[in-house]
């Protein structure tokens, strides 16, 4: 068997961005970065202060960007939606692969504000 260097290497590239997004979270990598340690959702705000308002860019781009962990995650999402679409053989199942991604987060947003009220 045969097995695809594409898939190959697209595995290893979610596994290591798998492994960093564990590593901030649980064992304290890149702790006293701005971009990973625990103030890092405060780099989408102008100047990192709340009161400020957010940055337009984040407005735009939506939140991911906005730490390493999120960086992180977007590019996990985006290769195992790749792997799953070269492995049923059409690739234009990762738009809706990550479209759904995104839509459940969405859901998931709503539904932790909902509780909270």
């Amino acid at each position: 068997m045969k097995i695809e260097t594409t898939l190959v290497l697209l595995f290893i590239i979610s596994a290591i961005a798998n492994h960093l997004m564990d590593g901030i979270k649980f064992w304290g990598y890149f702790k006293s970065s701005k971009w990973a340690g625990a103030e890092g959702w405060r780099n989408r705000y102008v100047d990192r202060d709340p009161a400020k308002g957010v940055e337009l860019f984040y407005k735009i781009v939506f939140f991911w960007p906005c730490d390493l962990w999120h960086w992180l995650k977007y590019i996990y999402v985006i290769t195992m939606s790749f792997m799953l679409s070269y492995i049923l053989g059409n690739l234009w199942l990762t738009i809706i692969f990550i479209m759904i991604y995104g839509g459940m987060n969405e859901l998931g947003i709503l539904i932790r504000k909902y509780i909270k009220k």
